[in-house]
């Protein structure tokens, strides 16, 4: 089966990282996996274009999402990325 395109997935959390990339996978997805900010901004300049759409953890190290989206903007546009979060602020009660 022909890919359905090329997903980045940026995630500090290996387990959490772990799960998303195979769920894409099983879906149809090629993901590349970065650990922090500063290695999805990496992956973007080599691939740029190539890479469909970008999820990212809304606080990871090196640069957290709004950075990571700000430094990408000349190789993808802020429409292709999808921030999301675990963090719950209920838990800090």
């Amino acid at each position: 089966m022909a890919a359905r395109g090329l997903i980045l997935l940026a995630e500090d959390e290996d387990g959490v990282r772990a799960i998303a990339a195979d769920l894409l996978r099983r879906h149809g997805y090629d993901a590349l996996e970065a650990v922090d900010g500063l290695e999805a901004l990496a992956m973007i300049q080599a691939r740029g274009t190539q890479i469909g759409r970008i999820i990212c953890d809304a606080v990871m190290p090196g640069l957290e999402a709004p950075e990571l989206v700000r430094h990408a903007a000349q190789w993808i546009p802020a429409d292709r990325f999808f921030v999301r979060s675990g963090y719950d602020n209920r838990a800090r009660g």
